[in-house]
């Protein structure tokens, strides 16, 4: 089930069609990054008003941090992600889309040909071969240590989050570009819980218009199983 679409392209690259799932809120990327993290506290509080001021902070401050890394790589797209876990606890994520220039070789074996490589680059990533509707997606999941300067709430000192963080890498049907889904939270006691938003978020994604009757995408394997996901995801 979706609450929103969107549709990213134009001038600055190739258009890249998405749902957005219900409980993703779009987040404002070309303003003040203070007046940013105001926005999404504004907003935790007037969704939850039950949470504890602590647990909303330390949300925002997840948010902002995953968001800082991506502005400079291309982000098209950004939202805050809000559920309730099983045992009642709100759990946020961010929700990161970006396109970049590269050239990635035939789409259709992209995923595989890269996997071995990414996994020698980063080898404290678990890393996968997912498949999509849209494609093959090469995955990789990692936790980082993410500071966040303290002048971003008025306060003297930084602060340092651990966030998990998933990255899909999908090629585009060009062969000249490649589409980033990054998925962070610092919610990490909650990662199996996040793993069917994340399967239903990534489905979404689509480079054809959603009434067009064009050829369905390369590498299609309509394959969604949550074991899948699970093995991928790590």
């Amino acid at each position: 089930m979706t609450d929103q679409s969107m549709l990213t392209g134009g001038a600055v690259g190739p258009a890249v069609w998405f749902e957005a799932p219900v409980g993703f809120t779009e987040l404002p990327l070309d303003i003040d990054p203070g007046n940013r993290t105001t926005l999404i506290l504004e907003g935790l509080d007037a969704l939850y008003p039950q949470v504890p001021v602590e647990q909303k902070l330390s949300a925002t401050l997840s948010a902002e941090a995953g968001l800082r890394a991506q502005l400079a790589q291309g982000l098209r797209y950004a939202a805050s992600c809000l559920y309730r876990a099983s045992d009642g606890r709100v759990i946020h994520g961010l929700f990161q889309l970006s396109v970049r220039a590269t050239a990635t070789g035939e789409p259709l074996t992209f995923a595989q040909r890269g996997a071995p490589r990414l996994a020698a680059a980063r080898p404290h990533a678990e890393v996968g071969v997912l498949g999509l509707p849209c494609g093959r997606v090469l995955v990789a999941t990692e936790d980082h240590m993410v500071r966040v300067p303290g002048t971003t709430f008025g306060v003297a000192e930084d602060s340092v989050v651990t966030l998990r963080q998933l990255e899909a890498l999908l090629a585009h049907p060009d062969g000249r570009h490649l589409v980033a889904v990054v998925f962070s939270t610092g919610d990490l006691d909650y990662w199996e819980e996040w793993l069917p938003v994340l399967a239903n978020a990534l489905s979404g994604l689509s480079f054809y218009p959603p009434q067009a009757d064009g050829p369905p995408p390369p590498g299609t394997t309509g394959d969604m199983g949550i074991d899948r996901i699970r093995q991928a995801f790590g």
